[in-house]
């Protein structure tokens, strides 16, 4: 069963590219869901996230051989269909998703940790198969949530060391609290 996802082309342009710097070269599951995603819905993406992609890609020592393929054909090629629709198996979707947010999660930009407050708002797909748990306790292993901040139902880690700042609270405390989608608002 395919599904869709209707994204604004700046999400799109963010989210497919974060998946495929955090699964690339991974050797897991990972890898092969974000790469179906990617491939199936490179078309979507803008044609400078296009072909600024398939670069890192083709230039990437460690990418797996098939990554390059598509993405020297796409570089070739570039074809871009403005839909804003991106296609996809359920599971792979949530792969892509986790991907992306791994790779976000480890990101200085300031912006980032309200993109995915915004996500968890807007996409209700965020909280299928515990992600939304796994989101939160990721948060933990990277000691960017404050550690008086109350944990709920998300697994406790050890070693953990207060952040620099709490810019993930917010995001921490929707996964924690499974404020799913637009219908929690």
């Amino acid at each position: 069963m395919t599904t869709t996802l209707y994204l604004d082309q700046a999400d799109i342009d963010h989210l497919l590219p974060a998946a495929v710097a955090y699964a690339m070269g991974r050797g897991t599951y990972a890898d092969d869901a974000v790469f179906g995603v990617v491939r199936d819905n490179w078309h979507v993406m803008s044609p400078d996230t296009q072909a600024e992609l398939a670069d890192r890609i083709i230039h990437d020592r460690e990418a797996p051989v098939a990554w390059k393929r598509i993405a020297m054909q796409a570089r070739a090629n570039l074809q871009y269909h403005g839909s804003q629709t991106l296609r996809f198996q359920p599971l792979d979707c949530g792969i892509m998703l986790f991907s992306a947010f791994r790779h976000d999660m480890r990101s200085d930009e300031p912006d980032i940790p309200k993109r995915w407050e915004r996500y968890a708002q807007e996409l209700p797909c965020l909280y299928a198969n515990h992600w939304n748990l796994n989101a939160a306790r990721d948060l933990l292993w990277e000691n960017l949530i404050p550690l008086d901040e109350p944990l709920g139902d998300v697994r406790p880690v050890s070693n953990r060391v207060e952040p620099a700042d709490g810019r993930w609270v917010g995001f921490f405390r929707l996964m924690r609290d499974g404020a799913i989608g637009p219908e929690s608002r």
